[in-house]
């Protein structure tokens, strides 16, 4: 599957997600999963792209999910017990997307 603007998709729900996070923003539920679907076809494309061919793409997908489930659980830690962290580490990222951009 061939999609465009992958890098700028990505750099898009870098600096956007960040942003919300980091303001503390509360979207509609079908925003929220619009936006996330939306960025999801971007990352998952480029880390299709990215699959070792020495791999089957149930592990890749098996290890992809793992890694997912495990950084959703460390944000949702921080989030419940140190919540300012969380949005320092929101503005942290847009910054760091912004800069991305700029390169």
């Amino acid at each position: 599957m061939n999609v465009p603007y992958v890098e700028q998709g990505i750099l898009a729900s870098v600096v956007l997600l960040g942003a919300v996070v980091a303001f503390g923003k509360r979207l509609p539920l079908f925003a929220s999963a619009t936006m996330v679907a939306l960025f999801a076809v971007f990352h998952g494309a480029a880390h299709g792209i990215e699959m070792p061919a020495d791999t089957t793409a149930a592990a890749y997908g098996i290890g992809m999910m793992l890694a997912s489930a495990a950084l959703h659980a460390g944000g949702v830690a921080v989030g419940r017990f140190a919540p300012y962290a969380l949005r320092y580490a929101g503005a942290a990222v847009a910054f760091a997307g912004i800069g991305l951009a700029a390169v």
